[in-house]
């Protein structure tokens, strides 16, 4: 779909589309160039990938199957954003992206896949109140941020570089990576990892499970009330924390 507006999406099957690839548009459920658009209750499963917002486009996708696609998961590109809620992303090639400019962020969702989620180029991506298991990294990078707010992820490794963010917002992060480190903050880089309230007040404590380090000019605020395994810092980076380490080790150069 192109440079269209306001146009809404329901009940739509767009399956088994598997071109020569990506960059032709038969290997996609749905695209969107210069574009708003709504898409409900539909299936964008079995392609090569589900989803992708391009060009200054502003997608939403709610309630839908974006399930099972071979090469590639939703993602955003080009100054575009693009919004999923209520919805199954499970058994994909890659996780939700953001690339250049752009926004995706994912509410209430279910995310699977085999290799990376990642935000690339003053990018965001936003995970709230899901679960997400990566089969390969997390990667942040050139100015962009990554948010986990009430969303448990497990993940091999997660790199965080180039001036960006992760943040760990009444989350648990479960590194199951290098016994040694499995998350690496470098280049004048931020890992934060806080609690996070609900709008009852309550709140909700963050855990890192497994080793970090923090090196080039990079810093942790590791202000959540559960214990972080490890913690290692070095080239004039630092850690800041509200509590001691447990059972753990923790150490700056």
């Amino acid at each position: 779909m192109v440079d269209s507006r306001g146009v809404v999406l329901t009940r739509v099957t767009s399956i088994l589309n598997n071109g020569p690839g990506l960059f032709f548009d038969e290997g996609m459920g749905a695209i969107f160039d210069n574009s708003e658009a709504a898409v409900t209750a539909s299936d964008l499963s079995r392609n090569q990938a589900p989803v992708m917002s391009n060009r200054g486009s502003l997608v939403t996708v709610s309630g839908s199957k974006l399930n099972d696609n071979s090469i590639d998961g939703p993602f955003s590109i080009n100054l575009s954003i693009l919004g999923i809620s209520q919805s199954e992303m499970t058994g994909n090639g890659l996780c939700p992206q953001a690339i250049s400019h752009s926004r995706t962020s994912v509410r209430g969702s279910t995310v699977s896949c085999a290799q990376d989620s990642f935000a690339i180029d003053d990018s965001r991506v936003g995970y709230t109140n899901s679960t997400v298991s990566a089969g390969a990294d997390v990667i942040v990078q050139q100015n962009s941020v990554v948010t986990f707010l009430r969303t448990p992820v497990r993940t091999p490794f997660v790199f965080v570089s180039s001036g960006s963010t992760l943040e760990i917002l009444g989350s648990t992060l479960d590194l199951v990576g290098d016994p040694d480190a499995s998350a690496f903050v470098f280049a004048h880089s931020y890992l934060r990892s806080r609690v996070s309230a609900l709008p009852d007040g309550t709140l909700v404590r963050s855990n890192v499970h497994g080793p970090v380090a923090l090196e080039e000019f990079s810093d942790g605020y590791l202000t959540t009330a559960d214990p972080i395994d490890s913690i290692f810092c070095v080239e004039r980076s630092r850690v800041f924390l509200n509590h001691p380490t447990t059972g753990g080790t923790f150490g700056c150069e």
